[in-house]
C-alpha cells in the first residue's frame, strides 16, 4: 500500500512538471503570434505599469511560485535556491515590451529615418521577480481574451535590463553623451533579436541584449541606432520573402 502511494505521488509530480514545462514552451511559441494579433495601434507608452497590470502581476506571482515549490530542480532552474526563498519572492521593476511589428518597414529602412518610427509598444509587461533583492526570473503579464493575465514565468530579460541600466551611464559617457536618455526593451521575434533602444535628445542608440553575431553586433556594446539597425534589414527582407510556414518562432 505504501509503495503504491509513493508511486502515485511520483506519477503526479511527473505529470505536473510536464504540464508546467509545456505551459512555458507553449507560451514561448505563441508570444510572437499574440503580439502580431494584438491591437497595438494606440497602445499607450507607460513608464510604469497601470494599476490593473500591477494587481494582476501581484496576484499571479504566488500562483506560479506555488506550482514551482513542488519541484526543487524547477526552482533552481529559475535561479531560486529554496522553497523558503520562493515564499519570500516579490515583484521588482516592470518593463513594457516593444517590438518592430512591421518587418517590411524594417526591410526598407533608410538611415535618413529615425529608428524610433519602427518601434511599437506591445501589450506585454516583463516583471522582475526578486529574492533577497536580486532579480531571478521574469513574470509575464499580457493582454489576452479581453483582459490582463499573468501568462508565464521564465527567462531573465528583466535581469539583463537591470544590469544594462547600471552600465548605461558609463557607456554613454564614453560616447560623450551627457543628455538624459530614455530606454526601451525591444524584441524582434522573427529575427530572434533583443536589444535596448535609447533615445538621448536628438540621438538614438541600440545595445544588443542577446548574442547577435550574425548581425555583426556585439552583446552589451553601445551602437548608433541608425548604424545598428541597418544590420537587421537584410535578414528582415529574407523573412518577408520566406514562406510563412518556414519562419521560425
Amino acid at each position: 500500500m505504501k509503495k503504491k502511494l509513493i508511486f502515485g505521488i511520483i506519477v503526479l509530480l511527473i505529470l505536473f512538471i510536464i504540464a508546467f514545462g509545456y505551459q512555458w514552451i507553449d507560451w514561448s511559441k505563441k508570444e510572437e503570434s499574440l503580439i502580431k494579433s494584438s491591437p497595438l495601434v494606440g497602445t499607450p507608452e507607460f513608464k510604469t505599469p497601470p494599476a490593473e497590470v500591477q494587481q494582476v502581476a501581484e496576484e499571479g506571482l504566488p500562483q506560479f511560485l506555488q506550482g514551482l515549490t513542488y519541484d526543487k530542480m524547477a526552482l533552481e532552474s529559475y535561479g531560486i535556491k529554496s522553497f523558503k526563498e520562493a515564499q519570500s519572492a516579490n515583484l521588482g521593476k516592470a518593463y513594457l515590451l516593444y517590438t518592430v511589428k512591421d518587418i517590411a518597414q524594417l526591410a526598407n529602412y533608410s538611415q535618413k529615418q529615425k529608428v524610433s518610427v519602427l518601434i511599437t509598444p506591445t501589450q506585454t509587461w516583463y516583471f522582475t521577480v526578486l529574492t533577497n533583492n536580486e532579480p531571478r526570473v521574469d513574470l509575464n503579464v499580457s493582454w489576452q481574451e479581453g483582459r490582463w493575465q499573468a501568462v508565464a514565468i521564465g527567462g531573465n530579460l528583466s535581469r539583463a535590463m537591470r544590469e544594462m541600466e547600471r552600465k548605461m551611464p558609463d557607456l554613454l559617457k564614453a560616447k560623450g553623451i551627457t543628455s538624459k536618455c530614455s530606454n526601451k526593451l525591444v524584441k524582434i521575434f522573427s529575427l530572434h533579436a533583443t536589444f535596448v533602444f535609447l533615445n538621448c535628445a536628438d540621438r538614438e542608440f541600440i545595445i544588443p541584449l542577446t548574442p547577435t553575431g550574425w548581425f555583426n553586433l556585439e552583446q552589451g556594446k553601445l551602437y548608433p541606432a541608425e548604424e545598428a539597425i541597418i544590420n537587421f534589414t537584410e535578414e528582415a527582407e529574407k523573412t518577408i520573402n520566406q514562406p510563412q510556414g518556414l519562419i521560425g518562432h
